[in-house]
């Protein structure tokens, strides 16, 4: 069988994956010209140059993958999770959807069509792998960071969902502690405050304070009401 036609067998035969042009073995000329011949017939998305989908066909077409896996993929093995509005809303703290997901990833993922890829580098991210956050972990610390601008909820139910969420995982709670040496001020005071709030003070004791009391006012006020 040619190289062509295995690329062709393999594709037509998987449902819901990505491929990579390292996934055939063949010459590169004819996996790539095999590959692109695919996505001319509607059998593969070209998600970037180098990773390719096939998902399930609809009346209109390939069915394109969920943002968040063509994160997963590129960053491989690296923390994701939602930023921003997406993290809001992910956690259930806003209704509101940004134009574009945004996503938070450790390391260098590339850029990708349609959805925006934020980089948490250095020692943030390098903590955030060294403690192997998980999608809601990520999402919370990213909140925790950016709270004036993307919580919807009155802060005092906000504060009891999110505290909430610490009681039922101590294991993430773990993590995040674990990770929040490297993580902005505001967030790591928000965080030791919430953690407070949930019943975690040996837990929040354990993260670095705000360097001055300026800072540490400033990083509470949006948490102020609901917290006296």
């Amino acid at each position: 069988m040619s190289t062509s036609e295995e690329v062709s067998k393999r594709v037509r035969r998987a449902r819901n994956r990505f491929f990579r042009r390292d996934d055939f073995e063949g010459s590169r000329a004819a996996i790539e010209k095999a590959l692109s011949r695919l996505v001319a017939e509607g059998e593969l998305i070209r998600v970037r140059n180098g990773l390719y989908w096939r998902g399930v066909s609809t009346a209109l077409g390939m069915a394109p993958p969920n943002p968040r896996e063509v994160v997963r993929a590129l960053a491989d093995k690296a923390p994701i999770g939602p930023a921003g509005l997406s993290a809001a809303n992910f956690l259930g703290l806003s209704t509101q959807v940004p134009r574009l997901p945004v996503y938070a990833a450790s390391g260098a993922v590339p850029d990708v069509e349609r959805i925006r890829i934020v980089r948490r580098d250095g020692r943030r991210g390098e903590a955030r792998r060294a403690a192997r956050l998980t999608e809601r972990d990520v999402a919370l610390l990213e909140v925790l960071d950016s709270w004036e601008d993307v919580v919807e909820l009155p802060a005092a139910e906000a504060i009891e969902k999110l505290s909430q969420r610490l009681r039922d995982d101590p294991e993430g709670t773990d993590r995040l502690v674990r990770s929040a040496e490297h993580e902005p001020a505001r967030g790591r005071v928000r965080l030791r405050s919430l953690l407070t709030t949930a019943g975690f003070p040996d837990l929040a004791n354990r993260i670095p304070a705000a360097s001055t009391t300026y800072v540490e006012e400033r990083a509470l006020a949006p948490l102020l009401a609901a917290l006296t």
